[in-house]
């Protein structure tokens, strides 16, 4: 709840960012994770609620990252690339959900091994799909929008991404680039 932060650059000795850390910071607007972080865990509700317009993950790192429920929701980005290089990265619900400006997201192709599972997290109402299936699940980006575009570093990241969709992958507005 603080009032003045409006930048952060998390340093590279930072493992645990723990739940609602920076939770309704309002003048936080740019955050950086820094290259070669050895950060593994950002915790529920992390940055909920914060005026984020910049969010950088810097390449680097090889630890596993889970990034919890929650934690980046209602932030105000246009565009989040998670980084590429991570042992794997788990994704749990609402993570990155209720961002009114989000538009284009990059999921690396490390997020195919996932904590707790063979799955991640799912959206719901990309551009007005319909397949009422995604609804059952934890809405990775519900309520975003003005999402566009979702790029895979992969194809093994795109099927796993899909994978509770019974291998249907098709929304009316959006795109993907499993390349």
């Amino acid at each position: 709840g603080c009032s003045a932060l409006a930048k952060i650059a998390i340093p590279t000795n930072v493992e645990p960012i723990e739940k609602f850390a920076f939770f309704k910071c309002s003048a936080l607007t740019d955050v950086v994770f820094s290259d070669n972080a050895k950060l593994q865990y950002i915790g529920q509700e992390a940055f909920h609620k914060t005026p984020i317009t910049s969010l950088v993950f810097a390449e680097g790192g090889n630890a596993p990252l889970c990034i919890a429920n929650g934690a980046f929701k209602k932030i105000l980005v246009e565009e989040i690339a998670l980084p590429e290089g991570r042992e794997y990265i788990h994704i749990h619900h609402w993570a990155f959900g209720g961002c009114p400006n989000l538009k284009n997201v990059y999921i690396p192709s490390c997020i195919t091994k996932t904590w707790g599972g063979e799955h991640v997290d799912y959206f719901d109402n990309f551009n007005s799909q319909t397949n009422a299936q995604w609804g059952n699940y934890s809405c990775l980006f519900s309520g975003d929008a003005a999402l566009e575009t979702i790029t895979f570093g992969s194809e093994e990241a795109r099927d796993t991404f899909f994978s509770h969709n019974n291998g249907v992958i098709s929304y009316s507005n959006g795109s993907y680039n499993g390349d």
